[in-house]
């Protein structure tokens, strides 16, 4: 009996080394920061995968990050586009990638991920990346992208995704909007000081001897006033503005930004 048992165990045991390796196969190989180019560091690139898999899981929208050597093909904005659909990333979604051979980068959003990161949205963060790839800060860049990308889908996911007129107020904003408040809080209050002040001065010039002479020692006993000269301005009336100006709307979104650095 005990000599089954031992068998029933060990094939048990044989059984359960060998699905191991086999489940790891399984397994999705599906990587959301591909750095081909090998500019990130590999600190940085562990925070990044760990930060997409949590906004993934958040607001359901595939973020991804490829890095290339160089690129073939006729603009970075179809290869990456292409990049994307051979991964199989999810229909609703938005890649960074960058070419170091070409200098070139590019956002590039898909499905519903053009309504979340429209064209405003991925203009204003490829701004702020490029300025860091522009510099070789090549870390920071990412961290940006992906810090950037979920305030956009974070405003999104409440039916408001950030445009034209919902525009982003970032900490540099703020801090400018306060510098102007403080600015204008102290012309006003340095007005304030100096009216106050030039009121208490009671002490006037006199400019004519008039002011010397004794009010009651003169009577005047008959006055009149005169009108002695007159002037005509003409002014031309003002011919009402025919200019006018509209803004143009696109028919869609591009479906992503992109540029040199």
């Amino acid at each position: 009996m005990k000599k089954i048992v031992s068998i029933i165990l060990t094939t048990v045991f044989v059984c359960l080394c060998v699905s191991f390796p086999v489940m790891a196969e399984t397994v999705s190989d599906t990587y959301y920061v591909v750095d081909n180019a090998e500019i990130i560091s590999d600190e940085v690139e562990e925070e990044l995968e760990l930060e997409i898999d949590e906004l993934r899981e958040l607001y359901g929208y595939d973020i991804a990050i490829a890095t290339f050597e160089s690129f073939e093909g006729t603009d970075f904005e179809t290869y990456l586009n292409e990049y994307y659909n051979e991964v199989g990333y999810a229909e609703d979604g938005v890649i960074f990638g960058v070419s170091m051979g070409e200098r070139d980068w590019y956002i590039t959003t898909h499905g519903d991920g053009q309504w979340a990161l429209n064209d405003y949205a991925t203009d204003h963060i490829g701004e702020q990346v490029s300025s860091y790839l522009a510099s070789e800060l090549y870390d920071e860049s990412f961290q940006e992208f992906v810090t950037l990308t979920d305030t956009f889908l974070e405003e999104a996911s409440v039916g408001e995704p950030f445009n034209e007129e919902n525009t982003l107020v970032t900490t540099s904003d703020r801090l400018l909007y306060l510098g102007i408040c403080v600015v204008v809080a102290i012309i006003i209050a340095g007005l304030v000081v100096y009216f106050m002040i030039k009121s208490m001065n009671t002490a006037r010039a006199v400019e004519t001897a008039h002011d010397f002479v004794d009010k009651n020692a003169i009577k005047i006993t008959n006055t009149s006033d005169r009108f002695l000269y007159s002037t005509l301005t003409k002014v031309a009336k003002p011919k009402p503005s025919t200019s006018s100006s509209s803004g143009g709307g696109s028919g869609g979104s591009r479906g992503g930004s992109g540029g040199k650095f």
